[in-house]
């Protein structure tokens, strides 16, 4: 048996597995310590065919899994000690694929426990497992509720500010997260223009939201477990993202979609309002949606707006970036289709397929990913929200 890295496998052969008549999904589940080292291969406890993992485009929690464990020697029973399953217990989750004897994985995300049911029925005994990605340890979820204030100075370094809150100690000796985070570079040496406070009972998570809307940011936990911030808004039309897949309704892999059309959360008009600490200075920023090519665009259907008064706004540019970005989002999640596919290990939100569909005129046509949803079972069929990047405000055909 040997056991590639999916980054380490030749592309051209993960394509001709995926693009196979038969395809052999696997999958790796490791329990983890406290501080992510690897714990136990569980993998042979997991039971298929009885769990999935969803994958949303959210700021801040994104990832959540649930699966069934064989649990006859009780092995798995929360007890509230060091040795058993109980809280901040982590699982590290892979996807795989065999080909002959090679196993191919990839990292799908590191999760903390969060409601577990032991279950007896006659003679069979197992555990239900739910998970959530790290986001929930610091969003009161399963942690990260303030008992004091908080506060961030004006001018305090934006990255170190985020670091210095994952490093605060959990209560239990250790820190809430000692892996370093993935910060885009373009804002390294950002800072905050005015003093941030969050009182007792709100998050930090809360905070850190915040601090990435501050820089339109993206903020989430990666699939090695890292807190990732990265720029919301430098490649805004995703006409530079690479395609992930290209799907054909004369190949295998695609199964069939079906489209929604969500009218009543239709959002193609952003206003942002802001002022400085002294009042003197009013900002305000208007994103519309006027890509000819977009079926929501303002002159086809008229003004559906949005507005969003943030007092924490302190530049002008600050406030055109922030409504850029917002109504962007807006228009990722408003307008999708569906399609179910064979299953695939590489595939993540926020990154781009493309799609050829006689039936829906659809033609090399670019989709960007919102939401995945990927069965732990050997039938391997996932599905995938997606959104028209065409009809997005900022496509460019350039």
């Amino acid at each position: 048996m040997n056991i590639y890295s999916f980054n380490k496998y030749p592309p051209s052969e993960y394509q001709s597995i995926i693009k196979g008549t038969m395809i052999h999904p696997c999958f790796r589940l490791t329990w983890l310590y406290q501080d992510e080292q690897e714990k136990e291969d569980i993998t042979d406890y997991m039971i298929l065919n009885s769990g999935s993992l969803s994958i949303s485009y959210n700021q801040g929690q994104r990832r959540s899994f649930n699966f069934t464990l064989n649990n006859e020697d009780g092995k798995f029973t929360p007890v509230g000690n060091n040795n058993g399953i109980w809280l901040n217990t982590k699982f590290k989750l892979e996807l795989g694929v065999q080909n002959g004897d090679d196993y191919i994985y990839n990292n799908a995300g590191i999760f903390v426990l969060s409601n577990p049911n032991a279950i007896r029925q006659s003679a069979q005994k197992t555990i239900d497992i739910q998970c959530t990605d790290k986001f929930a340890l610091i969003d009161g979820t399963l942690g990260g509720t303030l008992e004091t204030t908080y506060e961030i100075p004006s001018g305090a370094n934006i990255q170190s500010a985020i670091s210095s809150i994952l490093l605060l100690d959990n209560g239990n000796g250790y820190p809430i997260d000692s892996k370093p985070i993935v910060f885009d570079t373009t804002y390294t040496n950002a800072v905050t223009q005015y003093t941030l406070t969050k009182s007792a009972n709100e998050s930090l998570g809360s905070l850190i939201i915040e601090l990435a809307n501050m820089i339109s940011c993206d903020v989430w936990y990666g699939t090695g477990g890292n807190l990732v911030l990265r720029s919301g808004t430098r490649n805004i039309s995703y006409t530079t993202k690479p395609t992930l897949w290209h799907f054909k309704d004369t190949e295998f892999e695609y199964l069939g979609n079906s489209t929604t059309y969500d009218f009543t959360d239709v959002k193609n008009s952003i206003t942002v309002v802001g002022a400085n600490s002294n009042g003197n200075a009013v900002y305000v920023g208007l994103a519309e949606n006027t890509n000819p090519l977009s079926p929501t665009r303002v002159n086809l259907i008229g003004r559906r707006m949005k507005y969003i008064d943030d007092s924490n706004i302190y530049t002008q540019d600050f406030a055109q970036q922030r409504a850029d970005y917002e109504l962007n989002k807006a228009s990722v999640l408003q307008n999708t289709i569906q399609i179910e596919s064979t299953y695939m290990i590489h595939l993540d939100v926020n990154n781009c397929i493309a799609l050829d569909d006689t039936f829906f005129d659809y033609t090399e046509t670019r989709f960007v990913i919102t939401t995945l949803s990927i069965p732990i079972s050997v039938e391997g069929k996932i599905t995938i929200d997606c959104s028209n990047i065409s009809s997005l405000p900022y496509y460019d055909e350039t």
